[in-house]
Order: structure tokens, then C-alpha cells, then sequence
């Protein structure tokens, strides 16, 4: 049986075609499951690098996509976790079974996992029909009757906006560069969360700005025509953000990131500690910095700090609650036949938020 597909081979190069639809059969040990695709959203940190200039995960040959939901279609023989017409969100792996962490039944870990993620080695959800190639309790999220394919296809990136909203701490000013749906939605949890003194957002589009400012935002700076590092300083008394979040992945940025950040002092009392640079995307080309960094301030990556699974279960519930919703943030939808385009306006349109295609 044929299904159609939106294959990637290379570098701007997206070709939808028809190819075999998987069976459960074809995942590890009985625990394949097949998914009928309802909606695949095209993710900044992976999907576009590769279609710009590859990405080291990602082999030509297979269809993209990982922040997805769909419908169970099949069940293999030991599958007990789900049934037809669950429908869920779900981490796609295809563990080895033989390195210490499969032993150890720990497959998220697994050490051979390059050679298995959904949209790196094994074809992804930019498709009608995909293989989850091992399906138990610990990597399917089923999704509440109130949850569109939509509002799942979120739950993969919206987990790492719960723990960058989580750094805050009561009186923080937080201050968020890029309101992309990774920003607009670390101010929708920010603002659920309250204990943030001030949210402070900067962009260049008009309209994410106003998104920003319906979920939550306190202050908006259009970068064309204002300096962040002026407002952020002139709100804090001189003193800084506390946190401080870069979305953009666009050095400039980062600098400002090191401008605005405050500073800590040793010899005040108590002490003042200092804020933290949370650096949420990587930079597709290495960069040289120059200056330094503010004394008792840190630049961290967050990936590191947002344990597995544990997050799924509070960002459904989030989302199952109203405190972000598919329909706020998806600017744009695409058929599959159209997946290239979802590309091409994810990465060059000025006002996408998220972009989505539902096959």
C-alpha cells in the first residue's frame, strides 16, 4: 500500500512523493505502531537546518518531521499501551536493545539513538501514515478529548517552553529575544506561572509582538527601531534581567543577551546574584565574541536542565487548560503537497509564529 510522503534530499530540496506506508511489523521487538498523521509542525532547531544546510542527525532519503500527533491505524502483537483509534503524540525512537542504557531499559538514552530518531534516520510525520517503531508507557502521550492534532503537535517543543518559564524565580525580570512560538510561549507560561515582576519581549514583526502581548508580555521592542539593551536597562534601574532567554539564535543577539543580563555583587548584603543567558536554539554558523561576561553572570543551554519525559504530563495539562492553544499561535497550514512551502515561510516569512502541515 502506497502513502504519500514529503521526502527531504538536501539542502532545499523537499520532493513529496509516494512511497511504501509502514506496518507495525516493520517496528522492534512487536511494538510497532502505525499513526495516521494529523499534524506535523516544522520545527526551527532541526528541520530548518537541515533543509538550509543539512543537519548532522539527518541522512537524505527520509521525510522530515518530529513535533507531530496523529491516530493509531495498527498495533503490533505486544504493544498493550495503546489502541486503535487512541489518538496521541508520541518521542519516536528505535532503541538498539544492546548498548547499557537499552539493557538497563532506559531507551531514551540509548546509545545508538542517532541511527533512530523520527526524521533523522527513519522517516518522520511530514507523511499520511508514519512508524512509531517502539511504542510503550514511557514515550506515547495520549491526548484529552479537549486536545486537536493541532495542540498535540505542540507538546514536543512546548515542554522545553515550560522549563524555560520555570527558570524564573518570584521578582525576576525576564527579558525573551524572538517571539517565534518558542517565545510566544514561554510568555504564555510565564504569565500562567505569575511570579515574573516584568516580562520584557523584543522581535521585529509587528504581529508576534502583539501575540506576545495578548499571552502575557509586559513590554515590546520592535528591534528595528528600539534598543533593548536601552529599555531593558532603563525598567530595571540600571540593573539587568535576571533571565535572560534568546530564541533568535542570531548572533547579534547574543550580544545584546550579554548586555542586558545583570550583574552580581559579591559585596552587598545579602549578596547579588547574578541572572542567566538561556541560550534555547543552537547558532547554525560559528560566531567570534569578543566581549566578556558580566562577574556572577552564566550563559547556559536549557535542553540539559529539562528532564526526559517528566514534562509532558504538566505541559498536556497547560494546554488541556486554555494556557496556550493551537489557534492562538499556528499562522500558517499547509497540505503535504505544499510541505516545501511550509518550509520556505517558516524561514523567510517575517510574521510565522508556527507553522504546521496536515497531511
Amino acid at each position: 500500500m502506497k502513502m504519500k510522503a514529503a521526502i527531504y534530499h538536501g539542502t532545499g530540496d523537499i520532493r513529496v512523493e509516494e512511497i511504501e506506508r509502514p506496518k507495525a511489523s516493520d517496528g522492534v521487538d512487536g511494538l510497532g505502531v502505525v499513526c495516521k498523521v494529523g499534524a506535523c509542525a516544522v520545527c526551527d532547531a532541526q528541520d530548518i537546518p537541515a533543509y538550509r544546510k543539512t543537519y548532522a542527525l539527518t541522512v537524505p532519503g527520509v521525510a522530515l518531521g518530529h513535533e507531530w500527533s496523529g491516530e493509531v491505524v495498527e498495533v503490533g502483537p505486544k504493544v498493550t499501551d495503546v489502541k486503535m483509534g487512541d489518538r496521541i503524540y508520541a518521542f519516536v525512537l528505535r532503541p538498539c536493545l544492546k548498548c547499557g542504557p537499552c539493557l538497563e531499559k532506559d531507551y531514551a538514552k540509548c546509545n545508538n539513538y542517532r541511527e533512530g530518531g523520527g526524521g533523522h534516520r527513519i522517516n518522520g510525520a511530514f507523511a499520511e501514515y508514519m512508524l512509531l517503531p517502539f511504542a510503550t508507557k514511557d514515550n506515547i502521550v495520549k491526548l484529552p478529548d479537549k486536545l486537536t492534532f493541532r495542540d498535540g503537535a505542540l507538546l514536543e517543543v512546548m515542554r522545553l517552553c515550560m522549563g524555560l518559564a520555570d527558570k524564573a524565580k518570584a521578582g525576576d525580570v525576564v527579558a525573551i529575544m524572538g517571539m517565534k512560538f518558542l517565545g510566544v510561549a514561554t510568555v504564555a507560561r510565564l504569565k500562567a506561572r505569575g511570579v515574573a515582576k516584568k516580562i520584557i519581549v523584543s522581535d521585529i514583526s509587528k504581529k508576534r509582538l502583539q501575540k506576545a502581548r495578548e499571552l502575557g508580555a509586559d513590554i515590546v521592542i520592535n528591534e528595528l527601531s528600539e534598543d533593548i539593551t536601552k529599555v531593558v536597562m532603563e525598567e530595571t534601574a540600571g540593573l539587568g534581567a535576571n533571565v535572560v532567554i534568546d530564541t533568535s539564535a542570531r548572533p547579534y543577539n547574543f550580544q545584546k543577551a550579554l548586555e542586558i543580563v545583570a550583574e552580581g555583587n559579591v559585596k552587598t548584603i545579602p549578596p547579588l546574584d547574578g541572572g542567566t543567558v538561556w541560550l534555547a536554539q543552537s547558532y547554525d554558523e560559528p560566531f567570534l565574541y569578543s566581549g566578556g561576561l558580566k562577574g556572577g553572570a552564566a550563559i547556559r543551554q536549557p535542553w540539559g536542565t529539562i528532564e526526559g519525559f517528566t514534562l509532558y504530563k504538566p505541559t498536556v495539562e497547560f494546554i488541556r487548560s486554555g494556557g496556550i492553544k493551537a489557534d492562538q499561535v499556528v499562522t500558517h497550514v499547509f497540505p503535504i503537497e505544499k510541505t516545501k512551502e511550509a518550509f520556505e515561510t517558516t524561514l523567510h516569512n517575517p510574521d510565522a509564529i508556527k507553522v504546521m502541515v496536515e497531511p
